[in-house]
């Protein structure tokens, strides 16, 4: 074969890798060389061999062959991109070897000079997929998240032998379970059952779709609520002055503890003891206790005794009478407590 230069071919690696945008990187870099005819800068149509080695001599191939065909060389210099794919470039030495020849020639390439490393511009593209990223072995603080160990975060269907401590809220769809004690700054939210064996200690609201099982000490700083057809906590309590004034109250449904709590309060017969009050949620197959508080004497303590009767599903009515004293006026005040 006869080679088209007149003296030794001269190859020299200028640039390796011009990047764009990170979001648009890809895995191939932007390759140019100058190509010397014996002691001139050549100047025709040449078709090239691209190969990546593992050695700058022997070795073996890593990835494919690529071919250039037809590439134009202007003054010795021609520029193109390569694209081994990113497996190519990971921890090993990469050695890329140049081929020629005329364009369109059936001869054999000619292998130009002695192979080029490649330095670290072109390992870029590993960066689409870095090793210590998919497998997070060699990251700085690869067990933390966010700086926080992976102890503190909950996963669908917790268990959990130790102890929960959370500095921000859980929301969990499934069951909760630790076999110590649970220590949680925010809220707690939990789709199905709850059980601690050791105390719970949440400092603001309690949500549990499920049962809630606490074997030690339950210390909740928020407001505790719970659906009106289920059992265990108080649906409502309300301390009423004698003039039929709410002085305050409790919804333990909807967790209002403001105003009237969404409670209506209206005395039927006027100022004579009487009281009805709508809780607007179902109170009929509840438990209901009435206390009388304060009176002008122990006497009238003693006298005061509340009655009560449900007027429809949602409505109570409260009967404040005195059994020795009717003719005392005395005011009078109550406590009730729905359960």
């Amino acid at each position: 074969m006869k080679i088209p230069f007149e003296g030794p071919a001269i190859f020299l690696l200028i640039l390796f890798l011009l990047s764009t945008a990170a979001f648009a990187q890809t895995t191939a870099f932007n390759f140019q060389g100058r190509l010397n005819d014996g002691g001139n800068a050549a100047n025709a149509n040449y078709d090239f061999q691209f190969k990546l080695f593992d050695a700058l001599a022997g070795g073996a191939q890593v990835g494919p062959t690529i071919n250039q065909s037809n590439m134009q060389v202007i003054n010795g210099i021609f520029s193109t991109t390569l694209n081994f794919g990113g497996g190519v470039f990971d921890s090993g030495n990469r050695f890329l070897e140049v081929s020629i020849r005329p364009a369109g020639s059936p001869n054999a390439y000619v292998v130009l000079g002695a192979r080029q490393q490649l330095l670290s511009v072109p390992y870029a593209v590993k960066a689409v997929t870095a090793t210590s990223a998919e497998t997070a072995a060699v990251a700085g603080n690869s067990y933390l998240l966010d700086g926080i160990s992976p102890d503190e975060f909950v996963r669908l269907n917790t268990a959990s032998a130790g102890n929960i401590n959370l500095l921000g809220n859980i929301q969990q769809s499934g069951n909760l379970s630790t076999g110590g004690t649970a220590s949680i700054t925010g809220n707690t939210t939990v789709g199905g059952n709850a059980a601690v064996t050791g105390t719970a200690t949440i400092s603001q609201n309690a949500a549990v779709t499920g049962n809630a099982t606490v074997g030690g000490t339950s210390t909740l700083n928020g407001n505790v609520m719970q659906p009106a057809a289920a059992n265990g906590t108080a649906k409502a309590m309300l301390y009423v002055f004698s003039n039929g004034v709410i002085d305050r109250c409790y919804n333990g449904v909807t967790g209002n503890s403001s105003g009237n709590c969404g409670f209506t309060l209206t005395q039927p017969l006027g100022p004579v003891g009487v009281y009805r009050i709508n809780f607007g949620f179902q109170v009929d197959n509840r438990f209901v206790s009435a206390t009388s508080r304060y009176g002008g004497s122990i006497t009238s303590i003693q006298n005061t005794v509340p009655q009560f009767q449900f007027i429809n599903s949602t409505t109570l009515e409260i009967f404040m009478t005195r059994i020795d004293s009717p003719a005392d006026t005395t005011p009078f005040d109550f406590m009730l407590i729905v359960f």
